[in-house]
């Protein structure tokens, strides 16, 4: 495939090919272009991000990012939902969570609160909520964010501990949501400004959060199986 050089409005030049890409090449254009963006758009915002900048970051010309994406609103839809969603699929030890209730919920919360105060992921929710008022679709996507892995693994624990009649749970979606909530919605408010607790404190309110959780669904008569004591 014949190679030409381009030469982009900063004077940089830019290698690119004629005739139609490999899909190989393609795919790898696209993640090329997707990480460039996402990092621009953070470093500079939506308003200052120019097409110009990205196609550079890129290595590619402008001529192939409008080929792809119309606009500059188009590109940071599709770049930041893209990223926030890779992040929620991103490999998380939940295919081996314990059976034990107790125990498979403290391994879910780990992993939810090392989410909540990602750095990259702060950074990106960050930017979702500067820009939310001039992209409702973020709403949109906000809510196919919801069947997280780390959701489902939730519902997945509840239900069969409800199946046992170790607790009382009469909507798990609703059960799972809560938990998420109970353990990472103040972390990832604190992280959003900046403030991260050490691990010995991130620790301490990991596990009353679990214990709290539990003491509101478990069978009173099975206190002992949720590892908690009962109360009276």
């Amino acid at each position: 495939m014949k190679s030409e050089a381009e030469t982009t409005e900063t004077g940089a030049v830019v290698r690119t090919r004629t005739g139609r890409p490999t899909p190989a090449e393609a795919a790898e254009i696209t993640a090329r272009l997707r990480r460039a963006a996402v990092e621009i758009f953070l470093r500079d915002g939506y308003d200052r991000t120019t097409m110009e900048a990205v196609a550079q970051a890129a290595g590619i010309t402008k001529r192939t990012l409008y080929a792809r994406y119309a606009d500059k609103r188009t590109l940071f839809l599709a770049v930041i939902s893209w990223a926030l969603a890779r992040h929620e699929r991103d490999p998380v030890e939940l295919d081996r969570v314990p059976d034990g209730l107790t125990e498979g919920l403290t391994v879910i919360a780990r992993s939810l609160l090392a989410r909540a105060v990602d750095p990259d992921l702060v950074a990106l929710h960050r930017m979702a909520i500067a820009e939310a008022a001039r992209f409702p679709e973020f709403a949109a996507h906000s809510r196919t964010l919801v069947w997280s892995p780390r959701l489902q693994a939730v519902m997945s624990l509840l239900r069969r501990h409800a199946e046992r009649g170790t607790i009382v749970v009469d909507d798990v979606e609703i059960a799972a949501e809560q938990f998420i909530a109970l353990v990472s919605m103040s972390p990832a408010w604190l992280a959003t400004f900046g403030i991260t607790r050490d691990p010995e404190a991130a620790e301490r309110h990991l596990r009353h959060a679990v214990a709290l959780f539990l003491n509101g669904v478990r069978r009173r008569d099975n206190a002992h199986d949720a590892g908690f004591p009962a109360s009276h």
